[in-house]
């Protein structure tokens, strides 16, 4: 999630009582990570991710996916779009740094149940609301 938080020393307070209404477009929220996507998740129950939801369910969204290529014998790299709609149920998580972040472009869609809270607020190194 960087620039907005770091793996490094922020602390963030997650509110864990918020209803389904309350992830929307935008928020930043914890997750489990995808069993697909985290074979391993079932030995690191305490691991989660940290992504902004930027697809609601039902909803058609422009995704950007990096293409890596060689083109004239030189290496370039340059967004492409693509429209995927989101199930019922579902959310679209990416991370705020989309050249570097493991999320829904790799592992899909997120079960809305799959999310553990909302970030409401990063306490420190400074206290920022999100």
């Amino acid at each position: 999630m960087l620039p907005t938080l770091s793996t490094l020393g922020d602390y963030i307070f997650i509110d864990k009582l918020s209803s389904e209404k309350s992830y929307r477009k935008g928020r930043v929220v914890i997750a489990k990570p995808q069993k697909l996507f985290f074979p391993n998740y079932e030995k690191k129950r305490n691991y989660k991710v940290c992504k902004r939801i930027v697809g609601e369910p039902n909803e058609i969204i422009n995704v950007p996916f990096i293409i890596d290529d060689i083109m004239d014998g030189q290496f370039v790299s340059y967004i492409q779009y693509y429209k995927v709609q989101v199930p019922e149920g579902h959310v679209w998580l990416q991370g705020d740094n989309i050249y570097d972040s493991v999320d829904s472009r790799d592992y899909g869609p997120v079960p809305i149940k799959d999310i553990c809270g909302i970030v409401r607020l990063k306490l420190w190194p400074k206290i920022k609301f999100l």
